[in-house]
């Protein structure tokens, strides 16, 4: 949560960091089988939600790629921004 919480949206922050947090303990249990387990922050994307967002899915979607084709001795249990591993 780096970028701190959003306080207009309660549950919206709370749902994000039990993400977070289910995202480490997953990692954690499969470490060692080959299986990698990350989130990915694709920042504001133009959605329902943020209609006046810059970034389009489609260019958020490189990011969820990029996380998708991670070789299996990439990273597990961390958060991508950009291609780059993010803070919580």
């Amino acid at each position: 949560m780096t970028n701190g919480l959003f306080p207009q949206a309660p549950a919206y922050s709370a749902s994000k960091a039990g993400l977070n947090a289910v995202t480490v303990l997953l990692a954690k249990e499969t470490a060692g089988t080959g299986v990698l387990v990350n989130a990915v922050n694709p920042g504001l994307v133009r959605t329902r939600m943020r209609p006046e967002a810059e970034r389009s899915p489609e260019d958020a979607a490189e990011d969820i790629v990029y996380a998708a084709t991670l070789p299996e001795d990439g990273p597990s249990g961390v958060f991508f921004r950009s291609g780059a591993v993010d803070g919580w």
